[in-house]
């Protein structure tokens, strides 16, 4: 396991990419984010390399603050039109302008300096309700335009309740309350199933060299 820390962009745990010590390096790393000695929570920072792509957990808001806007934002996709998936039960919407929720999370991002050559697009409400299936796998840009790009784009997603999870090829990764777990755009990846009804936010982080049409994913075959 490495270990590099930084000062202004926060501290940055890289560790072995696998299930168990995601999770280690994860809960390692909560109670430093949570001491109150000056730092902003958004100074914890848990990264990985998964095969080409980078993950990152990152913490956005205090659980409670996370908890309050699922509450008031769940409505809205309770409301939405199904996405791409196995069933109807996964629902997608535009976050509204004025959502609270915007302003912590555009600066935490600006913070780790994750807007620098890139636009966000697309931040949008995710809502699975009670028996939603996973998704199929897939990256949510061209493998080849993003191999090509100067900069990934990047994927964004921020929990807002418990048992938030981003599936890939060797298991699940849970994001807490309040943390946003952040991908490259060529990640293999695919939304949870889920047992109990889940609210969430995703932002589509884009780069100009790469082009991604809205509400389209591109599967990927042979991962099981």
């Amino acid at each position: 396991v490495e270990y590099s820390r930084s000062s202004a962009a926060g501290r940055v745990q890289q560790v072995e990419c696998s299930r168990s010590s995601f999770r280690a390096a994860r809960n390692s790393a909560t109670p430093r984010c949570t001491e109150s000695d000056g730092r902003r929570v958004s100074d914890c920072v848990v990264a990985c390399v998964h095969k080409t792509a980078m993950i990152r957990l990152v913490r956005v808001l205090e659980p409670s603050v996370a908890r309050a806007a699922a509450d008031r934002i769940r409505p809205l996709g309770r409301a939405a039109d199904p996405i791409w998936g196995k069933d109807k039960l996964r629902r997608m919407t535009a976050l509204p302008d004025d959502e609270p929720v915007r302003e912590p999370l555009m600066q935490t991002l600006h913070a780790h300096g994750l807007l620098e050559g890139r636009i966000s697009r697309d931040i949008v409400v995710l809502h699975s309700y009670v028996g939603c299936a996973q998704q199929g796998f897939h990256t949510d840009y061209p493998v080849r335009a993003v191999a090509r790009a100067p900069k990934k784009p990047l994927g964004v997603l921020l929990a807002l309740e418990s048992q938030t999870r981003l599936v890939v090829e060797e298991g699940e990764i849970s994001v807490p309350p309040g943390w946003a777990c952040i991908f490259d755009g060529d990640l293999v990846h695919a939304g949870a199933a889920y047992d109990t009804e889940n609210t969430r936010v995703h932002v589509y982080l884009d780069a100009p060299s790469v082009d991604r049409p809205s509400n389209m994913v591109w599967p990927v075959r042979g991962v099981a």
